[in-house]
């Protein structure tokens, strides 16, 4: 996680607007990266001793962003990567 945080304090123009949360799928967790509307989003797998990029992708369907709105709710809007 400690490159990911240099990135985003050299990034915070960008990621400050950014809604961030971790949620699980299939047992793994995963750290996701979504502009405030939640029409793009970016997954990263969260492999403990390093985070990797899991895959981007445009969020074109108004219920998928509703979706993702919703999770980042229930997240209670808690960004993963400080601290």
């Amino acid at each position: 996680m400690c490159l990911f945080k240099s990135v985003r304090r050299h990034a915070a123009g960008f990621l400050g607007s950014a809604m961030v949360w971790a949620n699980t799928r299939h047992r793994n967790r995963r750290v996701v990266i979504a502009l405030p509307d939640f029409t793009y989003a970016v997954i990263l797998a969260d492999r403990g001793a390093h985070i990797m990029l899991q895959t981007t992708y445009v969020v074109d369907e108004a219920y998928l962003r509703k979706q993702m709105r919703a999770e980042w709710e229930r997240s209670g809007g808690e960004d993963p990567m400080k601290g």
